[in-house]
Parts: C-alpha cells; structure tokens; sequence
C-alpha cells in the first residue's frame, strides 16, 4: 500500500493511538508485520483468534478500543472491505474508506474514500474528523440492511 510506512510514522509522531483489527489470525499478523517491519507502529493488535465473532460482527474493533481504554465513538477505522466497514458501524465508529479491490461508490457511509495513504497525513484525518464531528452517525440498521441484501 503506497505511502502507509509514512502516514504511520507520522500518525504516530503526533501521537495517534494506532491499531490493527483484522480478521487474519496470530500467525498471519505476526508473519506479515514482521516481514514488513510495521510491528512498531501498533499499540493494539487485535485478529480473529482475540474475538468470538468476525467481521461484519463489531467485535473485532469494540475489543480494540477497549485494550486502548477509549469509547468505540472516538476510534476511526480504514477499510478496504464491506463486511470491514460494517463492522466499524456497528461498533460505533466512524470509517475512511480505502480503495484496494473496491471502488469509492461501493462504500455505504465513509467519512471519504481514499485510493492509498499517498496524500493523508494526521492533520487532513483530524480536519476530516471535525467536520464530521457534527454529522449524523452511520446507521447501523442500514448498514445491516444494506450488507444482507448483497
């Protein structure tokens, strides 16, 4: 993913609580972060071995924000998946979509969609957490609905 060393090098130069929820297990996570030298960026981890339920179920991202210590409603998820996004919601969370395999109109409420990290930086996510800050939250039934239709 182009430029995600440097946007979490940054994030965490200004002092971001940075985590990782996936729905890969202990053995896949620690190979990946390992082999790419990304381990020292996260405060959390969290994978599907952590969690009774996987995404689309929030579980994933509530017991993240609870090793954190912080209300759901403070976190911000980037997604690159539907079942990703909706579990964001459901916990309570706000979302940046992120295009890998999805195009920007396949996302249900993202705060915006970005094609990579080449462009973000700390500063541009907190400008586009206050003026959000205000917008209604992502209903969670639509959310629902949207994703068991599909």
């Amino acid at each position: 993913m182009p430029c995600l060393r440097d946007f979490l090098g940054a994030a965490r130069a200004a002092s971001f609580l940075i985590t990782l929820g996936t729905g890969s297990g202990h053995d896949t996570i620690a190979y990946i972060l390992d082999h790419l030298d990304l381990r020292r960026y996260f405060d959390v981890v969290v994978g599907k071995d952590d969690v009774p339920k996987v995404k689309p179920h929030p579980d994933i991202y509530t017991v993240t924000a609870q090793k954190l210590g912080i209300p759901p409603e403070q976190c911000l998820v980037f997604e690159d998946a539907l079942l990703g996004e909706q579990a964001a919601y459901r916990a309570g969370m706000r979302c940046i979509g992120v295009r890998t395999i999805l195009e920007a109109t396949d996302f249900q409420a993202p705060l915006t969609v970005i094609p990579d990290f080449t462009h973000l930086t700390p500063e541009r996510v907190l400008e586009l957490l206050q003026e959000h800050l205000e917008a209604p939250k992502p209903d969670k039934q639509l959310a629902k609905r949207q994703y068991m239709r599909g």
